[in-house]
């Protein structure tokens, strides 16, 4: 898997760059969100990429941001939702405007995108609305503030107990208790991981 390249921009248009690394072109597919946000061509720059892979082709697709790249990736786990209408959906709305649709259930901006119909909307919205609450520290499912966690550890914990089969709001609830009882001890991650499933 190629996570991240970094070369000379040699071309740059709303939908795609090049990047030479080595003497080798790269063709790049972008969202409109990531375009113009790279340095001028005469400085290096790094770009956060996802491959995909199919029986004809291998497609680089590349991100300003990590932030871009994890949306995209929650977008294309969902049934029916390909690496280009992953791609639309960036390039017509951004990250923390897709927090917030989730948050409030709100399909409109959605289904505003180009390619994105109703149905499509209601997908992302029933598949992806835990996901994005939890995972970006945005809003949570009922549509209120997350409360606040810490950036690392908390946060990697959360996505432990997911991976283990909590439910994200479960998951977000148990850390939290342990932060709040334990707070004046230092926690490893699997000391928080393991007290939170001791209060599951």
């Amino acid at each position: 898997m190629i996570t991240y390249l970094e070369g000379r921009l040699i071309e740059e248009e709303p939908t795609h760059i090049v990047v030479e690394i080595g003497g080798i072109g790269y063709f790049i597919q972008i969202p409109v969100s990531s375009y113009k946000k790279f340095p001028s061509a005469s400085n290096g720059i790094k770009i956060f990429t996802h491959l995909h892979v199919r029986e004809d082709i291998l497609q680089l697709y590349g991100f300003a941001t990590r932030e871009e790249r994890h949306l995209f990736r929650l977008l294309i786990s969902v049934s029916g939702v390909g690496p280009r209408l992953a791609q639309s959906v960036l390039s017509g709305i951004s990250v923390e405007q897709f927090r917030a649709c989730m948050a409030r259930g709100d399909l409109v901006p959605l289904t505003a995108i180009p390619g994105v119909g109703k149905k499509t909307a209601q997908r992302l919205l029933v598949d992806l609305r835990e996901k994005v609450g939890v995972e970006t520290g945005g809003a949570g499912i009922d549509g209120q503030p997350v409360g606040e966690v810490e950036p690392d550890l908390e946060r990697d914990a959360v996505k432990a107990l997911i991976s283990l089969g909590c439910r994200p709001q479960e998951a977000q609830r148990l850390v939290r208790a342990v932060h709040q009882k334990e707070a004046a001890e230092e926690l490893t991650l699997e000391d928080l991981i393991l007290k939170a499933l001791q209060h599951a």
